[in-house]
Order: C-alpha cells, then sequence, then structure tokens
C-alpha cells in the first residue's frame, strides 16, 4: 500500500463552525488501488510537515468549494475569508511537487487550482454560461489516447462552476479531454511533470470507468 496525501473540502455549518470533510466515495474509489489514503487537515498542521512525516509518496487535491477569484483574476473573493486556507494549503502542495517530482492528481477544483498554479486561468459561473455543466453527464473529446484508453470520445459527469476554458490552459500542460460545448478542458496532463488534472469526478457514478482505471493506475505508477 502505497501513502497517498489526499485534501479534503471545508464545510461551514449553520452556527457558523468549521469542519474538514471527504465524501466516503472517495475513500470507496481508492480502496480499489493500491493507496491507503492520509486525509489532510485544513487547520492546525504544517501541509508538507504532515506529508513528510506520513511518508506520503503521492498527492490528491480533491473537489469542493470555489477557488477564491484573486487568485486568478482581479475580481475579489465573496468567500468567507477562512476558505482561503485550503487555497493556500493546496498551492504549498503544488509547489512541493513540482520541486521535488511528487505525482499529483487534481480532480475538478484540484485540476482548477493545478491550472491556476502554472499560470493558467479559469471561468466562473459555467452554469449560467451553460447549464449543461450543471449535475449532468457531458460528451467529452478526447486526444492522443490518453494513457491508453482507445475511444474518441466518452460522456463524464459535470459538478462544477468553474472550469477553463481551451484558451485559459497553462502552456505547461497538455489537453487530454475537452467539452464539445465551451471547449471546457476536461483532462490534461503536464509535459515533464508527473502531474494529471481531471475535471470530473471517478468517485462518483460515471460512465467513464474504464478511463478512470487507467488514470488512477497511471498515477499509482508514477510512484517510485
Amino acid at each position: 500500500m502505497k501513502n497517498i496525501l489526499v485534501t479534503q473540502r471545508i464545510f461551514k455549518d449553520k452556527h457558523g463552525h468549521f469542519s474538514d470533510r471527504l465524501e466516503n466515495n472517495y475513500i470507496n474509489f481508492l480502496s480499489r488501488f493500491d493507496i491507503n489514503p492520509i486525509l489532510l487537515p485544513n487547520s492546525g498542521v504544517n501541509t508538507i510537515s504532515y506529508l513528510i512525516a506520513n511518508k506520503c509518496k503521492g498527492i490528491i487535491l480533491t473537489g469542493g468549494e470555489d477557488i477564491n477569484p484573486s487568485l486568478y483574476s482581479k475580481n475579489k473573493s465573496l468567500l468567507d475569508p477562512y476558505f482561503d486556507i485550503r487555497d493556500d494549503n493546496e498551492i504549498e502542495l503544488l509547489k512541493y511537487s513540482v520541486e521535488k517530482k511528487v505525482p499529483l492528481l487534481g480532480i475538478c477544483r484540484g485540476s482548477q487550482l493545478t491550472n491556476v498554479y502554472f499560470k493558467g486561468g479559469l471561468t466562473s459561473n459555467l452554469f449560467k454560461i451553460n447549464s449543461n455543466f450543471k449535475n449532468k453527464k457531458h460528451k467529452v473529446s478526447l486526444f492522443n489516447k490518453p494513457f491508453g484508453f482507445q475511444d474518441k470520445s466518452i460522456e463524464v459527469n459535470s459538478f462544477h462552476n468553474q472550469g477553463i476554458l481551451d484558451y485559459q490552459l497553462s502552456s505547461e500542460l497538455i489537453v487530454l479531454a475537452k467539452t464539445d460545448v465551451l471547449n471546457n478542458i476536461e483532462l490534461f496532463k503536464h509535459k515533464v511533470l508527473p502531474i494529471i488534472g481531471m475535471q470530473w469526478h471517478p468517485e462518483r457514478t460515471n460512465d467513464s470507468e474504464v478511463l478512470d482505471i487507467l488514470i488512477l493506475k497511471t498515477f499509482i505508477n508514477f510512484i517510485q
């Protein structure tokens, strides 16, 4: 079993109290692979020290709340400032991944933040631009037979309000899948580093299970 650091979303209850959360679906999905998930608290620990102390060989940035717009535009955030702690922690993890060549997989929000880290852009309010991005399946076109997958298109789930349009993808990343509507980037890899980003959720019900398994196996194979 390989120890993999897994980030969590931040939840604010009706009393204004904050807690960390990770869907059971993630644990169930990751248990199918050679992964021992080490859950990262959003507060109270030094992120990199926690990763090293737990002997984590890889990093998974999971889905969750929107990224602070100030990280990719001149717009100010309307989110509670407490949510910034997750952005800060995950940026530290991305920096460490790049410097130490630690394999990293970004899922949904994680893929968006990965693109932002590499100086790419991000679009908000996709739900308003096109309703297909809200809790629906949609078709994506695949490029370069990603991770050995032979089909040219596939249907994936959609649970994201922010997204990466094709012109916003960092020059350091290679597109592997995008939607036929709006050309939203759904899958990419870094040109050199062991870093993958996927916009859909492999841990939830999905028609792309075969491709999801190939992505996770590739991520695991990055780890020495």
